[in-house]
């Protein structure tokens, strides 16, 4: 069962027993993986010579479900008028849309966890106990469908196999650790942990 499909049953397991954090959070999840799987357009004015074809061609999009969006064949040439008799001059040009993995969800899911982080640091900052108690619940939802965080000393071991591997040799150069860095460790880890280990060891190897 993919990660998605795991996220949708445990959302029904949820809703009927009336968990009403587990629900808000998982249902907060899935709406922007549907959202990842609507495809952007971009608007195309047609010149003389255009084709199904070539319009998708220079997009880098799909010629049969471009034609199709208009209700014609890949074969078919392109109308001069629209539905509504009008002229037309410009085609809305459906982009490709990465298929949804384990992977694309995992990093949803990573980038759903920082911005709870950021909003309990907010709401303590603020004196709002109430909201941060709400959103640590919400992250402890997340969490749960994340690999295991890695220790400090992974994260050590780490930064340093990278700081080895991109010859880093000083502060200047955490920008091409980081960057690394974090596709490693999977979102198995804070960024701001990670951050403040690299610049640590930054800082040791230039004094």
């Amino acid at each position: 069962m993919s990660l998605k499909e795991t996220l949708s049953d445990d959302l029904k397991d949820a809703i009927r027993a009336g968990d009403e954090t587990r629900k808000t959070t998982l249902r907060a999840v899935i709406a922007e993986i549907k959202k990842a799987e609507v495809p952007e357009v971009v608007e195309h004015r047609i010149v003389a010579g255009d084709s199904w074809q070539s319009v998708a061609a220079k997009h880098d999009a799909d010629a049969s479900q471009l034609a199709g969006s208009y209700g014609l064949a890949v074969d078919d040439p392109i109308p001069e008028r629209d539905e509504n008799s009008q002229s037309l001059t410009k085609l809305v040009v459906p982009l490709p849309v990465s298929a949804v993995t384990d992977d694309s969800v995992q990093a949803l899911l990573v980038k759903q966890v920082k911005q709870r982080r950021d909003s309990i640091d907010a709401f303590n900052k603020a004196g709002r106990q109430d909201l941060v108690d709400r959103e640590a619940a919400e992250l402890r939802v997340l969490e749960a469908y994340l690999p295991a965080a890695v220790s400090p000393e992974e994260i050590v071991d780490a930064a340093r196999a990278v700081i080895a591997e991109v010859g880093a040799s000083g502060p200047g150069d955490k920008g091409k650790v980081m960057s690394a860095l974090m596709p490693r460790l999977g979102g198995r880890a804070d960024g701001r942990a990670v951050n403040e280990t690299v610049t640590r060891l930054l800082d040791s190897a230039a004094s």
